[in-house]
């Protein structure tokens, strides 16, 4: 679960320590960077949700 919130985050500050000295607006760039790995992250949450849809047995949470 952290992952998907971690990344974006950590690569917001990846980018805005990068461009820092080479930007004129790092934190535009860094506000890129986090749009491009959130919507990485939700793709990737989503089609692991896909896939583990209907997986579990609805009175023990099991796997079928």
């Amino acid at each position: 679960m952290w992952l998907y919130v971690g990344v974006p985050i950590a690569m917001y500050a990846l980018v805005y320590t990068v461009r820092l000295g080479e930007s004129v607006n790092p934190a535009g760039d860094a506000i890129y960077a986090f749009i491009v790995a959130l919507w990485l992250a939700a793709v990737s949450y989503l089609a692991t949700r896909y896939r583990y849809v209907g997986t579990l047995r609805p009175d023990t949470g099991q796997p079928n």
